[in-house]
């Protein structure tokens, strides 16, 4: 598949989505195969929704302009030689060479992620906040005396907070910012009264193609690679 095939079937797979005849699931599947690979070995993607080329380039997938297709000329056709009609004679014709089976092409490797270690720091300080708020909660319920019902709600409070916190602290990424966004939040108080706040978000497509929705800090901008460890609250910049 070229890139000139790619983008048609991007605009069928549009198509097809906006008249309904295939979910947004369906659309993303079939998106994530329409991959090219040019010349020098780079891989190339359309990105959801916009068709811009995307290539994957120094562990990330980054913005860029594909490469113009070459058409080489076809090579001469030979000059035949003449051939004496008397030579023919008695002549034992040889059959003609068996066509070479071309070999299976081999399969793409994934590109490979480097390591950005682990913020052991962050992940113990955050968990030893998190006991030392257990902890006053605990004292405070033995100091009132409350009854099982409490300590069973303080007990289901510790434990929601800290797969929460696990599942924030744990999960890792890597990815290229595609967009940065202000938008609007309401929150709602108890009485009814709401408030809202700007919030800035960046949109991370991450090496396996998802797009993830994070805050962003404010030297985020839209081509920058960012990565989030172990132990990270929130992506980092990748520095250059």
């Amino acid at each position: 598949m070229d890139f000139a095939q790619a983008e048609q079937s991007y605009q069928e797979l549009e198509k097809q989505l906006e008249a309904g005849e295939i979910s947004e699931e369906t659309y993303r599947e079939r998106l994530n195969h329409l991959r090219v690979r040019d010349t020098e070995g780079r891989t190339w993607m359309l990105q959801e929704g916009t068709g811009a080329w995307f290539v994957w380039y120094q562990g990330a997938w980054q913005p860029g302009e594909p490469p113009p297709a070459v058409t080489e000329p076809p090579p001469p056709s030979p000059t035949p030689l003449p051939v004496d009609p008397a030579a023919l004679k008695g002549a034992v014709t040889e059959p003609a060479p068996a066509t070479p089976t071309p070999p299976e092409p081999e399969p793409e490797a994934e590109p490979k992620i480097p390591d950005r270690g682990k913020n052991v720091f962050g992940l113990v300080w955050r968990l030893m906040l998190w006991a030392v708020i257990i902890g006053v909660l605990v004292y405070g319920a033995m100091q009132a005396d409350v009854d099982t019902t409490g300590y069973l709600v303080i007990l289901g409070v510790a434990a929601v907070t800290l797969l929460v916190l696990l599942w924030q602290l744990l999960r890792t990424y890597e990815g290229t910012i595609e967009r940065v966004r202000i938008e609007e939040e309401t929150d709602t108080d108890e009485d009814g009264s709401t408030t809202t706040r700007k919030v800035t978000y960046a949109y991370v497509r991450t090496a396996e193609n998802k797009v993830k929705k994070v805050k962003a800090r404010n030297d985020f901008e839209r081509g920058d690679l960012v990565y989030k460890r172990p132990g990270d609250w929130g992506p980092r910049k990748v520095k250059e």
